[in-house]
């Protein structure tokens, strides 16, 4: 339970920040006025909340200069990448608890290996967020046939599931101390992982649409949840 919670308050501590950075990011690039019609492409996962904060920030980074955002970028990274990496290693020992191993590899290899799942994790992320923009924006360039939105909507939970089993199987082979480990692409424990993890996304997705009342509870922070 304690290096659950280790690997929660990582994770946690490097949400922010990332958020951060990926605006700070968006804002080098982005036009003021086109900042509304991006944020619609992530109204369908993300919380009426949480859209706001986005829209918010994404409307202030753009009015900076160029060299504003870039120092906030740097730093944000940082900070997130640091944050994130510590939450990879301490996966990485939760993992040699649950195979009964020891951490045997050396400082500069074990900071390697998980720096390398932490920033394959964060492309992944980004890849993610870039196709919830990309794809809405592509059938609406070559036009939506009949039946497209729901096909999307049907589609990206055995897309997101198989990309959830990757990840963990990943992790199962990558984050534990274990010699001549052999890569699995199907194991049990990353199918059950992956199937519990989106099933209990649905439902507290599901929960915080129809009774979830966290804006009250936490204020600002309620769009986070």
């Amino acid at each position: 339970m304690a290096v659950a919670a280790g690997v929660t308050f990582y994770v946690l501590l490097a949400l922010f920040p990332g958020i951060a950075a990926l605006i700070s990011l968006y804002g080098l690039f982005a036009d003021p006025g086109t900042i509304s019609q991006h944020v619609n492409g992530l109204s369908s996962i993300v919380p009426g909340g949480g859209t706001q904060i986005i829209t918010d920030q994404m409307n202030r980074v753009a009015a900076q200069g160029n060299g504003r955002l870039s120092a906030a970028f740097l730093i944000s990274l940082a900070i997130s990448l640091w944050s994130a990496n510590s939450g990879m290693k301490a996966i990485c020992d939760a993992l040699n608890v649950v195979y009964g191993v020891r951490e045997q590899r050396s400082f500069i290899m074990l900071n390697a290996i998980s720096l390398a799942l932490t920033l394959a994790l964060m492309s992944f992320l980004l890849l993610a967020m870039a196709g919830l923009v990309v794809v809405p924006a592509i059938l609406s360039f070559v036009g939506e046939p009949d039946g497209a939105p729901w096909l999307v909507s049907l589609l990206r939970w055995p897309v997101l599931l198989a990309a959830i089993m990757l990840i963990v199987t990943a992790l199962y082979r990558y984050a534990p101390s274990r010699d001549n480990a052999r890569w699995r692409w199907i194991t049990w424990g990353s199918v059950f992982s992956a199937v519990a993890w989106l099933a209990v996304s649905i439902l507290f997705s599901w929960y915080t649409a129809h009774f979830g009342s966290y804006n009250k509870t936490y204020g600002s922070l309620g769009a986070v949840f």
